[in-house]
């Protein structure tokens, strides 16, 4: 891998500090006996004169960034003979800036006797903060100056990353990678679209796997393979008693492994890892009671609506609108979930103030509060608490509003909206008021859980 040298480095510091120009200006190419590995300290020396094969100027400079620039050799036909496992890259002072070994030589042939000769090109990325001024390189680096891979590779790995962050080690949509059995040891694996550690798996049609020796369990084996051009997802089936890990071929892919479905000694099948995304299934609780993870499901979400405060008649002052909040959980099979339903605050006739509505909650994982109550000025919306997005109801209106006509109670976020001098509209929305009627109550509260 190239380095830039310890005198490099240094000379570009020096010539930063002291506003001067830094110019590289030639490569040199050595073939140099029992050349060994780069070293560790990036203190390199130019070779004997002996070893050097050739030097020439710089062909093409261009920069990449404000801290990049890439200097290029072209090495044409005409060119050689020779052999070099050596590259350096000097500067006018004859500075040794960077340098590369070569693991595998390189021999350079030129036309002759009707038998065409070679073309090669070296390129060198040097990176220095404030570079490409100091060099005062003016003219961008062309594409084939540039060694791509590195920056695919990255763009490819952070998409796993991202899809990783989504998805887990393993999640299917729908019934996809179901396992099923199909008769004696023969278990279906059922066609659909999967990740595997942030990897994109798409099963066309269902794939058969012979089971036997229970207990065991099916794992499926994910990686990204291909070359310059591009790279597919490659993924299999295995069914070990053994637990497996992510691991490194020896072609160096990155294989990522997880557990699909556990097959007991009695042959119960029981599928892992979070299914049924996208989250499609809803149940809504407009009162108290308990919810019970279905079978398979591993993720969840819950939306929650507090309840809206009540209005305050005979001076127009409304309820305020619940709150909201929404959040992803991670469950298993079976758990049950506390779920609480607020209530929407009473309405009242002035000077009595509203009540209030009362708090919405899905367990201890995430709650919404109520909207206060009218008649004791500008009620507050409710607002969410603990989940991953927290929104506030809106206000009630203030008793003092000089215009005396029928006033709407506090909207709830993504809810209701406020009645206008009649009950709010659920979930969470505030009770209306008027100026010469009772004020009204405030809608209930609400949870939407997607599965």
């Amino acid at each position: 891998m190239a380095f830039l040298t310890v005198a490099g480095e240094n000379k570009i510091a020096y010539q930063q500090g002291n506003s001067l120009l830094f110019d590289v200006t030639h490569f040199v190419l050595a073939n140099i006996t029992g050349l060994g590995a780069e070293p560790v300290d990036r203190i390199a020396a130019m070779p004997d004169p002996g070893d050097i094969v050739d030097t020439r100027p710089v062909s093409r400079a261009g920069y990449v960034n404000a801290n990049q620039v890439v200097y290029s050799l072209t090495l044409d036909s005409t060119i050689g003979d020779y052999t070099f496992n050596w590259v350096g890259l000097k500067d006018a002072d004859d500075v040794l800036v960077a340098v590369v070994h070569l693991a595998d030589p390189i021999t350079k042939t030129a036309t002759a006797g009707g038998i065409e000769g070679n073309n090669l090109v070296r390129n060198f990325l040097l990176q220095y903060t404030g570079l490409t001024a100091t060099t005062a390189i003016s003219a961008p680096a062309e594409t084939w100056q540039i060694d791509f891979t590195t920056r695919l590779l990255q763009i490819d790995e952070r998409e796993r990353l991202s899809n990783f962050d989504i998805y887990g080690q393993f999640a299917a949509f729908g019934d996809g990678f179901k396992v099923s059995l199909v008769s004696g040891s023969d278990y279906e694996i059922a066609a659909g679209v999967g990740y595997v550690g942030g990897i994109r798996c798409e099963q066309a049609t269902s794939a058969a796997i012979n089971v036997t020796g229970l207990p065991k369990s099916i794992w499926i084996d994910a990686s990204l393979q291909g070359d310059l051009t591009g790279v597919e997802a490659v993924f299999s089936f295995t069914d070990t008693a053994a637990i497996l890990t992510d691991y490194t071929d020896g072609l160096g892919f990155d294989h990522y492994v997880a557990k699909i479905a556990d097959i007991s000694a009695g042959g119960v099948i029981t599928q892992r890892g979070q299914y049924r995304i996208p989250l499609s299934n809803l149940v809504v609780f407009t009162s108290s009671g308990t919810f019970t993870v279905p079978d398979n499901v591993y993720k969840i979400k819950a939306e929650v609506w507090g309840g809206g405060g009540g209005g305050s008649g005979g001076v127009g002052a409304t309820g305020a609108g619940g709150g909201y909040a929404q959040k992803m959980l991670d469950v298993s099979p079976g758990d049950l979930i506390t779920v609480t339903v607020g209530v929407g605050g009473a309405g009242a006739t002035y000077p009595t103030v509203a009540g209030s509505g009362t708090t919405s909650s899905f367990g201890a994982h995430v709650s919404a509060t109520g909207g206060a109550g009218g008649g004791a000025g500008q009620g507050s919306g409710g607002f969410g608490v603990g989940g991953d997005e927290n929104l506030g109801g809106q206000s009630g209106s203030d008793l003092a509003d000089p215009v005396q006509v029928l006033e709407t109670g506090g909207a709830s976020p993504r809810g209701g909206s406020g009645g206008a001098n009649t009950i709010g509209n659920a979930p969470g929305g505030g009770g209306g008021a008027g100026w010469t009627t009772p004020g009204s109550a405030g809608a209930r509260g609400q949870i939407n859980v997607w599965y």
